[in-house]
C-alpha cells in the first residue's frame, strides 16, 4: 500500500503552530547542550537535559491537540468565518 502525502489546508502557517515550535526546540536541545561551555555545563545537572526534553515533548503533544486561534487572513480563519456565517443564516 502506498501512502500519498497530503498537506493540511493551513500549511503556510506551519511556523505559527506551537507543536512545530516544540519539535524544533526538542531537536535543538542536544545541540545547545553540546555547544555550552564546560564551566556552564558543570553548573547544570546532566539529567536536566532529559527532564527538559520530556517537558518540551509533553508540551508539544498537548499543543498538538489544543485548538489554536488562527491568524487573521489565514486559510483556517477564513474557513472558520465562512462556517460561522453560514450557520447563522
Amino acid at each position: 500500500m502506498r501512502m500519498k502525502l497530503r498537506l493540511v489546508k493551513d500549511w503556510p502557517d506551519w511556523w505559527r503552530w506551537h507543536s512545530t515550535k516544540a519539535l524544533v526546540l526538542l531537536g535543538l536541545l542536544p545541540t545547545i547542550w553540546l555547544e555550552m561551555p564546560p564551566d556552564l555545563k558543570s553548573m547544570i545537572p546532566s539529567h536536566w537535559l532529559q527532564v527538559a526534553s520530556f517537558v518540551v515533548m509533553l508540551l508539544g503533544m498537548l499543543s498538538r491537540i489544543t485548538r489554536q486561534k488562527a491568524p487573521p487572513g489565514s486559510v483556517a480563519s477564513t474557513e472558520t468565518e465562512n462556517s460561522n456565517n453560514s450557520s447563522q443564516h
